[in-house]
Parts: structure tokens; sequence; C-alpha cells
């Protein structure tokens, strides 16, 4: 009874952090084109689902993201990865779960390997900031900083890719760095969870083994300020051999590295050395605690690096020293990443939201209540519940259905309106339509019937309904349907009379 009581926070943490995980879970309504393509790389021969760019798309036809052929094909996932940009850890899973259920598909598949992410996560997040801290309440904030972060939440957990699976062994990995710097000797638990995180890591997302360069730096310095030479040789010894592992199992690792388009576009951007801000601030425009604290955070970590290193305390230099790293990450992706996208450094998110609280924890920490203030301002100022309120929505793929027999006219101002069918229009899910048109394009469709109407947000509503008003005869109603939910479209149903 004792011991329950002991860890209440943490059953409370746990429990806010299953139930809003599984309502997020629930309220996806959109679907993004690297999501399809995580289900056919996973199961699809080939990797790569493609439709005619005419004509509604039956939901059946999405079977195709399914188990079609033989189940537990990891031959098919590896060949598929080989010709893809990243390694396969992510897509075996995938692959596995759906081979469960060959022939049927469903964003389930997906959701639920986030979802043991995520809420295997936020458990090591609470006992690991108990264990630096010893106090548990703020071990419970930690958790839900974590949990109900909206970056977290949108491009973690409900993300169908492998950013939210990698950030569960960058966490792993830090965390058996941090012991082993903390240590006065050698435990081989935490050598062998070295060699687990890079091994499983680096099967996941390439961008790992950045996060990795990094934390191997910061660490050897330590060590050698320390004078613990024995640690930085088994320490090496273990990353090497995981590392080589990795190539042995996945050798296009060095094709998709320096030959891939992806890879050429990084090196040509480490060659350049031209420092690109705007994505830079683009990054910190969406921070993962918000665009204000990623600047405050730079002069937390740098402040409690200098009282650490004239205190001569380690664990403020040592969490200090993970915060800029994170920074460092995040000016390296904002350099090789082709877009400002989220996504890239969610991986190291969760690292920087443990290691910014006990940075503030070791600078208040004989004021327990300004830090839990803070925690609490965090938490709420980076919640957002604003999604809970799709679960009222209708999917946009159940629209579709509904309207089969209907013809859809999407307006939108991509250059190339065919290939956003396969891109932007991936969040329509079930289906592809007629009419595809921009507003400067001569409008080539007879319509005398009522339609569905998905004008890309941005597009003035006005300019597209004055554009269809001059291209279709008769009188057109907009209907603006507000019950369904896309992420890049607004939908109208227009009755034609």
């Amino acid at each position: 009874m004792g011991k329950r009581k002991k860890y209440i926070w943490f059953y409370i943490g746990f429990s806010i952090t299953l139930l809003f995980g599984v309502l997020f879970c629930f309220a996806k309504r959109t679907f993004n084109v690297d999501e399809s393509l995580s289900y056919a790389l996973a199961n699809a021969p080939g990797g790569w689902i493609t439709y005619e760019p005419n004509g509604w798309l039956q939901k059946s036809l999405f079977s195709n993201y399914a188990v079609m052929g033989t189940p537990f094909d990891y031959s098919q996932v590896y060949f598929n990865q080989m010709n893809d940009v990243h390694p396969p850890l992510f897509y075996n899973l995938l692959h596995t779960i759906s081979s469960l259920f060959p022939g049927r598909f469903t964003i389930w598949y997906g959701l639920i390997i986030n979802l043991i992410s995520y809420l295997f996560n936020a458990c090591v997040l609470f006992f690991w900031t108990k264990k630096i801290t010893k106090d548990e309440f703020l071990s419970f904030l930690v958790m839900l900083l974590y949990a109900l972060n909206t970056t977290v939440i949108t491009d973690g957990l409900l993300f169908i890719r492998m950013y939210q699976l990698a950030s569960s062994f960058v966490l792993l990995l830090t965390i058996s760095a941090y012991n082993i710097l903390t240590d006065s000797e050698i435990h081989y638990r935490w050598y062998f969870l070295l060699f687990i995180s890079i091994f499983l890591g680096g099967l996941t997302h390439y961008y790992f083994y950045i996060i990795l360069a990094l934390t191997c730096l910061a660490c050897a310095l330590i060590m050698l300020k320390n004078r613990e030479f024995n640690k930085l040789f088994a320490a090496s010894i273990i990353v090497l051999v995981a590392c080589g592992i990795n190539v042995i199992l996945f050798p296009p690792i060095f094709k998709h590295l320096f030959s891939s388009t992806h890879g050429q576009n990084a090196l040509n951007s480490v060659s350049s050395f031209n420092l690109n801000i705007d994505r830079f601030l683009g990054y910190c425009k969406n921070f993962v605690l918000g665009k204000a604290f990623a600047f405050v955070g730079i002069i937390i970590a740098s402040l409690t690096m200098i009282i650490g290193i004239r205190d001569k305390k380690k664990i403020m230099c040592i969490s200090a020293s993970f915060v800029l790293i994170y920074y460092i990450y995040l000016t390296v992706i904002s350099q090789i990443s082709m877009h400002a996208v989220n996504r890239y450094i969610l991986p190291f998110d969760i690292i920087y939201i443990l290691f910014i609280i006990v940075c503030i924890y070791e600078l208040l920490q004989k004021n327990k209540i300004i830090i839990y203030v803070i925690t609490i301002f965090l938490i709420l100022s980076n919640l957002s519940l604003e999604i809970l309120n799709d679960l009222v929505t209708k999917c946009s793929w159940e629209y579709a259905e509904e309207n089969q027999n209907k013809v859809a006219v999407i307006i939108t101002e991509e250059e190339t309106p065919d290939y956003s069918i396969n891109t932007l229009f991936a969040d329509l899910r079930w289906y592809l339509a007629t009419g595809i048109t921009q507003l400067t394009h001569k409008f080539e469709n007879d319509i005398d019937k009522d339609f569905i109407l998905y004008v890309q947000k941005g597009i003035s509503f006005e300019e597209s309904e004055k554009y269809l008003c001059r291209n279709i005869s008769g009188n057109l109603q907009f209907d603006l349907q507000k019950d369904i939910r896309t992420t890049l479209f607004d939908i109208y149903y227009v009755s034609v009379k």
C-alpha cells in the first residue's frame, strides 16, 4: 500500500497520458502524403502507389496500402527501403502489424506504434526526472509537459512516420550516456543500453546519427576533462560496433547518405558554408516550448553551465550540455533539411524538455514553488486541446464516400496540379477528384449538377466563387461544410440551379 502511495503522481500522470493519447488518436482526421507513403513502403511491392488523375477512387482501392501479397515478407520491405531514403526498422514494424490483418487497412496500425512510443517516453521521463531531482511532483509535471505538448502530439504521436519511434531511441541513448557520465564506476547495463539505442535508432532514422555524433562529442570532452579514459574507451568501442553492425545489416546507408537526392542536398548545404538564417528562425518560430523560449533556453543553459563549472557541479554541467547540444542539432538540421518542419527535430525535443527543466531546477532548487509555477506555465502555454474538437467532425473520406456520384472540383495554387494529386490531395485520403484547376487556368469541365468544391486554404474564396460563376452556367449556391476536417482545404457543397 505504501509503495502505491509513493508512486501516486506517476499513476495520475500515466492515466492522463493514456487518456489523452487515445483521445488524440481517435481525433486524427488528416492524412499527409508521407503517411500514406509509410504504408506503401511497408506493404506494397515497389513501395509507391499511384492512381489515374481523374475520377473518384473507391475506398476499397485503398486496400493497396494493406498487405495484399505474402504476410511477413520483410525482403519486400528491405527492397522498398533500399530504393527509398530511410532505414527499415519502422517499416518492418508497420509491416508486421499489417501482416496480422492481411487485406485490411487502417490508420491504427501506424498509430499504435506511435502510441506505445509516446506512453513509453512519458513513463521514462517521470522516473528519470525523479532520479535526477528526487522530486515526484516535478517529475509528474515534466511527464505532462511532454505528453500534452502540441508539437509532440501533432508531429509525433499523430504523424505516422518514424519520428516518434526515433525519439524513444534518442531517449535511451541519452539515458545511457548520462548514467555513464555520472556513475563513478563502470556499470555494464548502461553500455548495453547504449548499444541497443544505437542499433535500433540507427535503423530508424539517419538524423539519429547526427544526435549520436553530437552526444559522443560532448561526452568525450567531459570524460577527457575528468580523465575517465576507461569509460571513453569502452563507450567508443560500443559506438563503433553498433554502427558497424547497422552498416552490415543495411548497406544502402551509404547510397542514401551520399548518392540520394536528400543526401546530395545535405552535403551541398554543408559544403557551401552558407548559414540559412531564415530556415533556422523557421524552426525557432515553431519551437517545442514556444518561440520566445527558443532563445530563453540558451540563456538558461549557458547560465547553468557557468555556475556548474564554477561550483564543480557535474549534474549542472551535463544537463546544460544536453540543452546546448539540442541547439547545435537544431542549427545543423536547419541547414541540411529541405523544409523547416518540426518533425525533423522532434526526436530530440524530449531531451530538451527534460534537461531545460533540470537546468531550471538546479538554478532554483531552493524555490520549488517557483519551479512548479514555471513548469505549469510551460504546460499550459504549450497545450492545445483544439484537436479534440475533431472528435465531433466527419472524416473527409466519409464525406467522399457519401458523395461518390458527384463531381469534385479542387482549386489549388500549385503550378503542377497533376503532381499535387499524390501530395497535397493525400489529405483527402480516399479519392482523387476531377476538375483540378487553378484560378489562372481555363476551366475545362462541363458541370450541370451539384458538385463538391475543395478550395486550398490561402486562396481567396471570393475569387474562387467568381471564377466558377464565370465558367459554369447556372446559379451557384455555396455551402461551407464546417464539420469536415482537412489540413489544406476548405470544403463546400455547391448547388447548381
